[in-house]
């Protein structure tokens, strides 16, 4: 059953939650609110967890027979901090560690998880040192080794097989419906640039986001071109004004939009011409206000995208299957420092883009979520101090919390 009336759940991070809790979840459906509280030094909230969440589009539905429309479904809706030292197992190639235990290759070598070189044989990444992927050959029967990262334009699985600054995507239509993926550079399609669409989500905000990963302004549509076709390509947009319940915001730059989101048919629509425009549902504030339309504007995303590209092209001393572990970088890549803090409130900011307007919320964000820049500092358990990567490419240091 669902209503047209939509409550908006209350996010805060004002409360002791007692019993060294740092998440807490209404666990109901419609969400009423959730709860962040901070870890004692040397404990962490659980950066790894399935935590229970809002979902637009659950957020109405007040009873139902089907597991799917519930936000709490296989969710986490209470979490509690836990030592540090917790997580320093499973590392991959390129990781601080201090014995073999917290390693996935069991093979720490001068402070280092490493694993296996170039053109060793191989079943799947993670058996790969750092800067290489587990590559198949060109030819039949397909052999796969390590090897070094695929190439722009090569074909790919997965965007593990990429060189860093690429995604695993489709570059046309055709690609799509063959299922050929090739690695694509990041953020690199003008305005009006085309690929092979795909929904990744079924979910129109992330769906436009996943796909626009390949567009100079981090925005793709589904797009026809005519009449006659059944299978859209992806076409890269820039957000020229938008128009809510709320009145009409030209200015995409750094306009906020707002809509009325208690109303379960209020939506945004983004206009990328002065004719055509695509919408989405207006999503909830997390402090009582209104509510906002979901889509980051043009300067979020310059700012996330800029700070993305800069964290993945200095991630050359970490694996693969890293490259979008925040916990990594402070190790193999970036390191401590305000850049890496500025991206980790960026990426915050753009996931949550419609709790983080109120200033009060997105402090609660970037300082209490479980992937905040604070909780991931203990979370690698150590502290960055002065520590030299062999290469001497990067330096930083450690001292065991």
């Amino acid at each position: 059953m669902e209503t047209d009336i939509v409550s908006c759940p209350r996010l805060t991070c004002s409360e002791n939650l007692g019993d060294g809790v740092c998440f807490m979840h209404s666990a109901t459906n419609p969400v009423e609110w959730i709860k962040l509280a901070s870890c004692p030094s040397g404990q962490i909230c659980d950066a790894t967890a399935d935590y229970a969440w809002y979902d637009v589009f659950k957020q109405s539905i007040e009873q139902a027979n089907e597991l799917g429309k519930s936000s709490t479904w296989k969710k986490l809706t209470k979490s509690r901090c836990d030592s540090s030292a917790k997580f320093r197992q499973n590392l991959l190639p390129g990781r601080y560690c201090q014995s073999n235990y917290e390693c996935s290759s069991f093979n720490c070598t001068d402070n280092i998880c490493k694993s296996q070189a170039s053109g060793t044989s191989c079943s799947y990444h993670d058996q790969c040192d750092s800067g290489l992927a587990c590559i198949a050959s060109k030819s039949f029967p397909f052999v796969t080794t390590c090897n070094s990262y695929k190439k722009q334009g090569e074909q790919c699985e997965t965007t593990h097989d990429c060189d860093l600054k690429t995604v695993c995507w489709y570059v046309s239509r055709e690609d799509f419906q063959t299922r050929t993926k090739k690695c694509m550079a990041k953020y690199q399609l003008p305005i009006g640039g085309t690929f092979g669409w795909a929904p990744v989500n079924y979910d129109t905000v992330k769906d436009i986001l996943w796909n626009g990963q390949v567009c100079s302004t981090g925005f793709a549509i589904p797009f026809y071109e005519n009449s006659t076709v059944t299978r859209p390509l992806g076409m890269c947009v820039n957000i020229t004004k938008v128009v809510s319940d709320q009145g009409t915001y030209n200015n995409p730059i750094s306009d906020v939009p707002k809509c009325l989101a208690a109303n379960k048919g209020s939506y945004c629509n983004y206009f990328y011409n002065s004719v055509d425009s695509f919408k989405t549902r207006c999503y909830c504030a997390a402090d009582g206000s209104l509510g906002y339309c979901p889509l980051p504007n043009f300067q979020a995303m310059r700012n996330f995208t800029a700070f993305d590209v800069f964290i993945q092209g200095n991630s050359t001393n970490c694996h693969t299957k890293d490259r979008d572990n925040l916990k990594a970088h402070f190790e193999c890549g970036i390191g401590d420092g305000t850049v890496l803090r500025q991206y980790t409130n960026a990426r915050i900011l753009k996931e949550n883009w419609n709790f983080a307007q109120s200033s009060k919320v997105l402090s609660c964000l970037q300082n209490y979520m479980p992937s905040s820049y604070t909780n991931l500092q203990y979370s690698t358990g150590i502290i960055i101090q002065l520590f030299a990567f062999a290469l001497g490419s990067l330096c930083f240091g450690i001292n065991l919390i």
